[in-house]
């Protein structure tokens, strides 16, 4: 945790740079799962967090998850950590989904780990 605790800290202060990324690059905001209505954030109140803005290659690091990693939350620190330049429509959907695992969701069909991983979700898992 000393090493989240420090990447927090140099996001804070603004020392890592985010490179530029191809638009095309990010998956559409319809792809991501959201979560049942029992962890909906826009139906429950999330307990208080802080979102923080990372490079997009820290990411993996950051989360302690795989290469393909496109945001995480870590419900014990009250955080979610999304890469910077992210479109403003996919954060919204990813705010969604990453408040639901503060609220104590996991994915149905993983292994708990609360991450958005670059192509694993699609809208047909969305039906539950």
């Amino acid at each position: 945790m000393i090493r989240l605790t420090a990447l927090a800290l140099a996001t804070t202060v603004g020392f890592l740079f985010a490179m530029p990324v191809k638009a095309d690059a990010w998956p559409d905001p319809s792809r991501i799962l959201m979560p049942p209505p029992q962890f909906d954030p826009r139906l429950h109140e999330v307990p208080p967090h802080r979102v923080l803005f990372i490079a997009r290659e820290n990411m993996a690091r950051a989360c302690d998850l795989g290469p393909r990693v496109l945001a995480c939350a870590i419900p014990s620190r009250g955080l979610i950590l999304v890469p910077r330049g992210i479109p403003k429509a996919l954060l919204r959907a990813v705010l969604r989904h990453e408040r639901a695992h503060l609220l104590g969701w996991t994915h149905p069909d993983r292994t708990g780990a609360n991450a958005i991983m670059l192509d694993s979700h699609n809208h047909e898992e969305n039906e539950e």
